[in-house]
């Protein structure tokens, strides 16, 4: 039977012969193993669940992985009319919750399950997508896309590591003096600059950074530019747990649920962040 940390509601089905549903969902690809279990081996999100909405290097990959078509399955869980956004950023939780199991059941496992569980942990974390490609699924960053490109930082943030963005929205984007992005593509060492701003080199989730600020506290963080960012939250009791709004990098508060990347987390912010120069 398909037991899993990730409780898709409908499925397991086969690939080949399945009734996709009309509308957003949150989906699965898995594996029946010879023993007749089933493995997760990626996790994704569609506005359109179909076998044609996925792109071929992954049916590639997955069928690869299954050795044959009859040996791929999908489970889904259904979010009609959910937007983009929303549907991202509980594949991301369902995606961190999956490896913590795995994490958990390799502690307690014996030394030849424990192989077999790192395996499979491995294998799903490498579908994970690092954080540019997480970038380029969220529209309300379109900007920081392009102007990340435009700086030659896509390596950085494709690579390995553990890192933390703070992502601008679009509106962040156009709340700033009409001509300055223009000004900064026109002078790449300071877009670079300014861009590396907003990174740092070790991993911090909103709860991280309540927990760093509780009691008025408002520690700094080194940015990969290297001056530093100053955190801060306006609560000063534990009832934060809930609460992404009340923190804060500089003075730009976090707009919306972090993203979870193969390298680290975005945190998208409702300003630019802008160093001294």
């Amino acid at each position: 039977m398909y037991n899993s940390a990730l409780e898709l509601e409908e499925g397991p089905f086969p690939l080949s012969n399945w009734k996709p549903p009309v509308g957003g969902a949150i989906y699965g690809i898995i594996v029946k193993q010879k023993n007749g279990e089933y493995r997760l081996i990626h996790i994704g999100q569609s506005e359109s669940l179909s076998v044609r909405g996925f792109g071929k290097g992954e049916h590639a990959r997955w069928l690869a992985e299954a050795g044959d078509l009859s040996n791929l399955y999908i489970a889904y869980h259904y979010m009609p009319s959910s937007a983009e956004e929303q549907r991202i950023a509980i594949m991301h939780d369902l995606i961190r919750l999956r490896e913590l199991a795995h994490d958990r059941e390799a502690a307690f496992a014996s030394p030849s399950s424990t192989t077999r569980t790192v395996r499979t942990r491995t294998a799903i974390r490498s579908n994970v997508p690092n954080m540019f490609e997480a970038l380029k699924s969220v529209h309300e960053i379109r900007t920081l896309i392009q102007t990340v490109e435009m700086a030659g930082l896509t390596d950085t943030l494709r690579s390995s590591g553990q890192y933390t963005l703070f992502a601008p929205t679009e509106v962040a984007f156009s709340n700033l003096p009409v001509g300055t992005v223009d000004g900064w593509i026109k002078d790449l060492p300071k877009l670079r600059s300014i861009l590396n701003y907003h990174i740092v080199n070790r991993k911090l989730t909103a709860s991280e950074i309540h927990e760093m600020t509780m009691d008025g506290r408002t520690p700094s963080v080194k940015t990969l530019q290297g001056s530093l960012i100053r955190l801060k939250s306006n609560l000063t009791l534990r009832s934060w747990v809930n609460s992404l709004h009340s923190v804060y990098a500089n003075d730009a508060m976090i707009v919306r649920p972090e993203i979870v990347t193969g390298n680290g987390i975005i945190q998208v912010v409702d300003r630019v962040l802008r160093p001294a120069f």
